[in-house]
């Protein structure tokens, strides 16, 4: 139990990490906590080489295997704030906005895959 509302972890490097944590996040979940999913990369090689639709796959996949550690996929993707992985600060100002574009591209994604509003 916590008394924070949002937690923000880099599942792009490490996203099995959360399959440790899975009791506590489906806790979290439940009680309502928006979970930032950092799947877009902050380097710059790796944003150029990253398609919304691949960072998709990417959540989904996490998400299903959340599911079966107990975290209710759609209500974890309901309460998911989509982002980079880390900070955009040492990247140009074109490959930051690029990111940014690229977490909302998946955001949509994610929203129309598994019809959330």
């Amino acid at each position: 139990q916590t008394s924070a509302d949002l937690v923000i972890g880099d599942v792009y490097q490490h996203g099995q990490g959360l399959l440790a944590a899975a009791p506590a996040l489906a806790d979290f979940v439940e009680h309502d906590g928006i979970v930032g999913l950092g799947i877009v990369p902050a380097d710059e090689e790796a944003l150029a080489a990253s398609d919304a639709g691949q960072l998709a796959e990417r959540i989904g996949a996490l998400a299903e295997q959340l599911a079966g550690a107990g975290v209710p996929a759609e209500r974890l993707l309901s309460q998911a704030l989509i982002a980079p992985c880390n900070t955009l600060s040492r990247l140009p100002i074109a490959a930051a906005e690029q990111a940014l574009r690229l977490a909302a591209e998946v955001s949509k994604l994610l929203r129309q895959q598994y019809g959330l509003a």
